[in-house]
């Protein structure tokens, strides 16, 4: 038996040694030399005190000193000092023998193990705080580009809405399809972003397929038409048409890549098929496919296109444009649906890019709600618009003294201008403060409040002005007017008092919708 305890001792990668209860080395094993580099030679005399880092010395002490009762330790970690004059990290467990005044240690070197956790842990923390950041940046980038957007697609939409020549409807138009364009970019970059940072949020609501996919045709009919380019939709006849899901981000993904094929196909068709792929009482999997007769893909290339502003090449941005972010947003999506996307292509003779997600089957008849506009820029994460018959009565839309929060004179004009299209009168506001001093009256019938503004924004106006109102009663109705489009942003402003919220750049449609939801919830609290 003492033969095998020899060779165990000898053959141990871990730092074995005897030690007397007075911290003196009376052997250690060639594990402890390899990690520290001390023989048994070198230990003669020396006490375990005096290799301890000072700063762990105290709690060795304390554990010998319980191994004097009897009582072993485990997993203790304790700085040593090697030969080379370098401190290693080791843990340390021990049994005591009492009637021998010696401990019988083993040291496992944990040096590298705890470094490489802790790099991780500050690569971690520093990913975190660059997500944190990044999110910052994106919300602000949102904000600052929104707000100007805001000013260039209002007033072009109030400019085509008044007598022009040709030549000036012409401009007018372009600027407003020019801004448009540059909406659509602004939206892929924050989804892309959002998505990244596991901020995208999926909503989970009832909604009738059919009806969506009919806006779609709708949407790209007439740019197929110019192209001379057949267009063809079918959806398989057992395919259920009430489902649970996000239509938004399902109707974002096809449209996606009906844009794609119009974009690369010069002639011949395009077939889009809605079909089950499986199917069970409550969920189906649903296989959506969209074939064309393009350009068509390299295989080398097939999988590349896929990931984020990339294109099959150089020369194809160039000429048909884009920034290459649409289907690695399009795969991601599918991803947070339980999905998955693929290609099948030929070079010079079309693709077909298909996926599946996963959608419930709604049992019961449900109320189709409003579809966002033709050009399909309706944010996906706003709130869901509420059916004009139920929330935004005739004199709802028509007729209300609003105060209007915000600090950019162009803004102001493009918000008064619709408003006052609509038969509304309206009041300004240049910032939060102001609006708070203003709403003191209660003589308006809402607020348009701009979420960041100068010397009291939007947000904490709106607290203030319901902390007022529980305390001399009263509500009125706050609309929020968000440049930002991040994930959580609606509940921060709904948690706020806010009744209601809609993303710049305002859309005359969008702000009708926002001012009856606002108008219906506020009855509702009235009541």
């Amino acid at each position: 038996v003492n033969d095998e305890i020899e060779r165990f001792f000898s053959v141990s990668l871990d730092a074995l040694s005897i030690v007397g209860f007075d911290g003196t080395f009376h052997r250690v094993n060639p594990g402890f030399t390899r990690v520290l580099g001390y023989t048994s030679e070198d230990l003669r005399g020396v006490r375990s005190y005096d290799l301890i880092h000072p700063d762990d010395a105290s709690q060795m002490r304390e554990r010998i000193e319980q191994g004097k009762s009897g009582e072993a330790f485990h997993s203790v970690d304790v700085r040593i000092r090697a030969k080379s004059g370098e401190y290693r990290l080791l843990q340390w467990s021990s049994i005591p023998i009492v009637e021998d005044q010696i401990l019988y240690a083993v040291g496992r070197d944990v040096t590298e193990e705890r470094k490489a956790r802790a790099d991780l842990m500050t690569a971690k923390e520093g990913a975190e705080a660059a997500s944190r950041a990044k999110s910052e940046f994106l919300a602000n980038m949102s904000h600052e580009i929104r707000t100007p957007m805001n000013a260039v697609l209002g007033m072009s939409d109030l400019m085509l809405d008044t007598d022009l020549d040709r030549v000036q409807q012409e401009y007018a138009s372009a600027i407003n399809s020019a801004g448009s364009a540059l909406l659509e970019i602004l939206n892929d970059i924050l989804d892309l972003s959002k998505i990244e940072a596991g901020k995208m949020e999926l909503e989970n609501a009832p909604f009738q397929l059919r009806d969506r996919l009919q806006s779609i045709m709708t949407v790209f009919s007439v740019r197929a038409d110019e192209k001379g380019v057949e267009l063809a939709f079918e959806v398989s006849p057992d395919m259920p048409d009430l489902l649970i899901g996000d239509h938004g981000r399902l109707r974002q993904v096809i449209m996606n890549l009906l844009g794609n094929a119009i974009k690369f196909t010069e002639s011949g068709q395009i077939h889009t098929r809605i079909e089950s792929a499986r199917q069970d009482k409550d969920t189906v999997e649903v296989l959506v496919s969209v074939r064309d007769t393009g350009i068509g893909i390299p295989l080398d290339k097939q999988e590349r296109i896929f990931e984020a502003f990339t294109q099959v090449d150089g020369s194809s941005t160039r000429q048909f444009g884009g920034t290459g972010l649409g289907l690695s947003i399009s795969r991601q999506l599918v991803d947070l649906m339980h999905g998955s996307m693929g290609l099948e292509s030929t070079e010079g003779v079309g693709s077909r890019f298909y996926f599946t997600v996963k959608m419930g089957i709604q049992h019961e008849e449900v109320s189709a709600a409003v579809d966002p506009g033709p050009d399909g820029s309706a944010d996906p994460g706003a709130p869901a618009p509420v059916p004009a018959a139920d929330s935004a009565p005739a004199a709802w839309t028509t007729g209300l003294h609003i105060l209007l929060a915000e600090d950019n004179p162009l803004n102001q004009m493009v918000a008064t201008s619709l408003l006052k299209k609509d038969g509304h009168t309206v009041e300004v506001a240049d910032d939060g403060q102001q609006a708070l001093e203003m709403s003191v009256d209660g003589a308006y019938d809402v607020i348009l409040m701009d979420v960041q503004m100068p010397r009291l924004d939007g947000v904490s106006a709106t607290v203030s002005i319901r902390e007022r109102e529980r305390q001399q009663g009263g509500h009125i109705p706050i609309i929020g007017v968000t440049a930002h489009a991040m994930a959580g942003d609606r509940e921060r402003f709904l948690e706020a008092g806010m009744d209601a919220y809609t993303s710049k750049p305002v859309r005359r449609d969008a702000l009708r919708v926002a001012l009856g939801e606002a108008m219906a919830k506020s009855c509702k609290t009235s009541n």
